[in-house]
């Protein structure tokens, strides 16, 4: 099937084509996505894609998902990169895969075992490392990465894809996807999310026309076509190019083009294709058909030799036979020259494999799987090739499929598909294992299945823990199983098998006792089953010191659930969970975050800020996408609370990104929240309502920290005027908050939050009750933003004349603090009141020096506030000139450092995980920041005196 004729009326998506691959050439990377039905011309608009490419002398990778190798993980990455890689050259190899780039070898191949080794890592890694690939080879000549019928392709392949995306501008590469829409069984969350992406050029072809689909009937036809003829073709296949083809072959074959065979055509229809196979094998000998059907079966491992092997035929017969088949163009080769032993072969396209494949009856199709599974096994195939296979062959309790299926979920772990991996073991224990093999396949089932189908997962722990008789392992399966039921919200569940196992244990067991405790300490208070915690908590806080991990475990849960209630000693127990750095993400991704909270919340934050940055190393290094999030999201909230906007948007979009890429997002509400509100603080209120907008968060829910989500809100509503619904929210985010048992407004400042709508609603003395209240509850707590805040809203609430003194203490409580931006604004409004009360040269220095630090976070709103207070005080307000090192963001800092140590751009990017473009951006704006124009000068600037604005 040539395809000869498609681009008729295709001359709009042609011309696209063509700038795409001059802008390209220009170093501008971009997405170009093909949409629609099978047969409509999609793979003949990628081939122009690839034409316009490489005319301007473009490097062409591509690949093609079919539907039988859809669990094959990363498959088509491995075509994409794979043949690049194994043509090259040794230097090219080690320059292409050097640095960061070293964790995708992986995934596409090794040179060695110590290169095996070293490049054993996380999803996290991969993907990135795939990125940095993609980099490197894209360095030298402009790349275009083509993906056929994505539609089939495996999720690990598109998550890569989808990480590629928000980064493909700053690269000189192009990505051409070709997919189906509505395809059962596809993808189509990470679909949506590449095809939906702001800049995917969508092209969705249409059918041909009645007129351009007689054009090409009559461009094909010997014969002179009748009209009657035409429209009846058209009519059947609906101006489908692919059916069109394949219906002037039958009509070549066995009809004359006049009125009298309309009728005819009629009968065969969109069916064209299958039944061009059909009549094109009957008129070959049964040999050709038996090569057909062995190409059908292997899939991506045909090649001469094993379709040879597959059907016993001869060699020479199998030459003969494939090279009949591609003269009827059922067949194809990457090169149309002699076959070789080793000449991938492949079908013309996809439709043509599922009709023969599915030309034989299902007792054919095992026994053909059964044969490629020996011949593979025997032929020293992975246990992923292998695995492909085993897929379609019933459970029959064979042990050696077993253990190929567990082989070859841990081979697809280490290429970073967890959800190849939670397949090939969920057929495992199908088979089934035997008995002395079944709970550790049941175990890593349900570690696979944790990331992509937590149902799943929680049931093979349960099944795994039932079948356990020694306390202490079922205790260790209790910690997992218990959280994945909270995960679950099925709380209720989770805390009885963690009580269980805890009370089984033996009382010299104090570490998992502990790590169970913890576990309880996760669940929300509010269930009944967990009334006792208010009892045992002074005993656990009682519990003598321990050099273990159960014990730091422990002191983190502590620390977060005293800082929910707003005790200081929460800070003590986060140190100690903290102090060694045993307790670290990979270890305890569920309980660590209550440390971090803590210090956060108290706001020691460069104790948290450092805790959290080696958890995102270790996150990024150990190549986690599931506990980067995690990091990042507590992170970006201590950006916001210290004021730098700019880094608190940046880290959480990544987070958000990252997320999508994730089969759950449980912590997505707070992701959430901590960008409404980094919005909000610019300015950006219109955004900011799409953020809230989407998702449809369960207010209902008791999971997800959703009283941030609600708090955020109820800012939002009060912003844009709305205070009824503000109020609303802010109740709604205290009640939620207290169902978690806390009470701490350097956590949730819900009092102070529905106070200012009160006082907007004219109900003071209600929002004076609230304020009162949350002043007494953040003096206990003692962390200058949280007292610093409550003062101010008191002041604020008070009004000029009585909330001076107030608006004093707020800016007294805050001035030596990390809170700037909490800081500016108590200077704001103190300036403001102090003006009204006509104390107007005091109010000029207040309002100066807010408006000066607002700047210098990015909070527009409070810096335009500041400078018309200032005007109406009589002040002229000036340009801010923001300058020095202190004005740096801290990625710049960061970067600027790097790049003073003499590190190159690309080196710098490496190292913190960004894009060569965002180092020249960060770079960029260092170097105005600091009053240098050459990166020689950084050092010296960078030890300078900090500038005051």
């Amino acid at each position: 099937m040539s395809g000869s004729g498609m681009l008729v009326e295709r001359d709009g998506e042609v011309e696209a084509f063509r700038l795409m691959a001059e802008e390209l050439r220009s170093g501008r990377g971009g997405l170009v996505a093909v949409e629609g039905p099978a047969g409509i011309g999609k793979t003949r608009l990628l081939d122009e894609i690839v034409r316009h490419v490489e005319q301007v002398g473009g490097r062409v990778l591509s690949a093609r998902a079919t539907e039988l190798e859809r669990a094959l993980p990363m498959g088509l990455v491995q075509q994409l990169f794979e043949s690049l890689l194994e043509g090259c050259t040794h230097e090219e190899r080690e320059r292409w895969l050097s640095g960061a780039a070293r964790p995708a070898s992986a995934v596409v191949g090794r040179t060695d075992r110590k290169a095996a080794d070293d490049a054993v890592a996380g999803d996290f890694a991969i993907l990135h490392g795939l990125y940095w690939l993609t980099a490197n080879v894209s360095r030298e000549r402009p790349l275009l990465l083509v993906v056929d019928d994505a539609h089939w392709a495996d999720p690990a392949s598109l998550r890569f894809l989808a990480y590629l995306l928000p980064r493909v501008r700053d690269l000189p590469v192009l990505v051409a996807v070709g997919t189906r829409p509505n395809e059962p069984g596809a993808e189509t969350r990470l679909l949506d999310h590449i095809t939906g992406h702001h800049f995917c050029r969508l092209l969705r072809p249409r059918p041909l026309s009645r007129a351009g689909s007689a054009r090409m009937l009559r461009s094909r036809l010997e014969d002179e076509a009748d009209p009657e003829f035409l429209d009846a073709c058209y009519t059947a296949t609906g101006g489908n190019p692919l059916f069109l083809e394949s219906l002037v072959s039958v009509v070549d074959e066995h009809w004359k083009p006049v009125a009298k065979n309309a009728t005819l055509v009629a009968q065969v229809g969109s069916d064209a294709v299958a039944h061009r196979v059909r009549t094109r094998l009957a008129a070959l000998p049964a040999e050709a058909a038996r090569l057909a059907w062995a190409v059908a079966v292997l899939g991506e491992s045909a090649d001469l030799t094993t379709v040879a092997a597959l059907t016993g035929l001869p060699p020479l017969t199998t030459a003969e036979g494939i090279g009949a088949l591609r003269r009827i163009e059922l067949l194809q080769t990457v090169d149309a020259g002699t076959l070789q032993a080793t000449t991938p072969l492949r079908f013309v396209h996809p439709l043509v494999r599922t009709a023969v494949y599915h030309s034989f009856d299902r007792a054919e199709l095992t026994r053909a799987h059964g044969l490629a599974v020996d011949l593979l096994t025997g032929s020293g195939a992975t246990a992923i090739q292998v695995a492909t296979h085993l897929l379609r062959i019933p459970a029959g309790g064979d042990q050696r499929v077993v253990a190929l299926l567990r082989q070859a979920a841990s081979e697809a772990l280490q290429r970073g598909s967890a959800e190849s991996a939670h397949i090939y073991l969920q057929r495992a224990l199908a088979e089934p294992p035997s008995e002395q093999t079944l709970t550790a396949t049941l175990m890593e089932a349900g570690s696979a299945a944790m990331q992509v189908d937590l149902p799943a997962s929680a049931e093979c722990f349960t099944r795994a823990l039932d079948r356990t008789a020694d306390v202490h392992e079922r205790a260790g399966l209790a910690v997992i199983l218990s959280m994945a039921l909270h995960y679950l919200s099925r709380t209720a569940e989770g805390v009885v098998v963690a009580r269980e196992a805890r009370e089984a244990l033996p009382a010299d067991d104090t570490d998992l006792r502990r790590m169970l405790d913890a576990n309880l300490l996760c669940f929300p208070p509010t269930y009944s089953e967990q009334a006792h915690l208010s009892e045992s908590l002074p005993e656990l806080i009682s519990l003598p010191p321990a050099d273990t991990l159960g014990a730091r475990a422990l002191e983190a849960m502590i620390a977060g659930l005293e800082t929910w209630r707003g005790d200081p000693a929460a800070v003590r127990h986060a140190r100690s969970a903290l102090a060694d750095g045993r307790l670290r993400l990979s270890n305890a991704q569920a309980v660590i975050t209550g440390a971090w909270l803590s210090l956060l919340v108290a706001d020691h934050d460069q104790e948290a800020m450092d805790a959290m940055d080696s958890a995102v190393e270790e996150a990024r290094r150990g190549g986690s996408l599931a506990a980067l999030p995690i990091a990042s999201i507590y992170r970006s909230l201590g950006w916001l609370w210290r004021g730098q906007l700019a880094e608190a948007e940046s880290e959480v979009r990544e987070v958000l990104r990252l997320m999508d890429l994730m089969h759950h997002g449980m912590a997505r509400p707070v992701a959430l929240a901590t960008l409404t509100w980094t919005l909000m603080e610019q300015g950006r209120l219109e955004e900011a309502g799409e953020v809230l907008s989407e998702v449809d968060v369960d207010e209902r829910s008791m999971s997800g920290l959703l009283f941030w989500f609600l708090d955020a809100k109820a800012q939002f509503h009060r912003l844009n005027g709305e205070y009824d619904e503000a109020y609303a929210c802010a109740l709604k985010s205290g009640e939620v908050f207290a169902s978690h048992g806390g009470d701490n407004p350097a956590s949730v400042p819900w009092r102070s939050e529905a106070a200012l709508s009160l006082r907007a609603m004219d109900r003071r003395e209600e929002a004076l009750a609230l304020i009162e209240k949350e002043l007494a509850l953040a003096r206990r707590w003692g962390a200058p933003r949280a007292l610093g805040r409550a003062l101010r809203v008191g002041g604020v609430v008070a009004g000029p004349e009585d909330g001076v003194d107030r608006l004093r203490e707020a800016v007294r409580v805050l001035a030596p603090g990390p809170a700037r931006l909490e800081y500016a604004t108590s200077l704001v409004e103190l300036g403001s009141a102090l003006r009204h009360r006509g104390q107007r040269g005091e109010a000029r220095d207040l309002l100066g020096e807010g408006r000066a630090i607002a700047e210098m976070c990015g909070a527009l709103p409070l810096s335009h506030r500041a400078s018309t207070e200032l005007a109406a005080s009589g002040g002229r307000p000036r340009r801010v000139q923001v300058s020095g090192p202190d004005s740096l963001t801290p990625s710049e800092r960061r970067v600027a450092d790097l790049a003073a140590g003499g590190a190159n751009n690309r080196d710098i990017a490496q190292t913190l995980f960004i894009t060569p473009k965002t180092v020249e951006a960060h770079l960029t704006s260092a170097y105005r920041k600091l009053r240098v124009t050459s990166r020689h000068r950084l050092a010296e600037a960078l030890g300078a005196r900090t500038s005051q604005p």
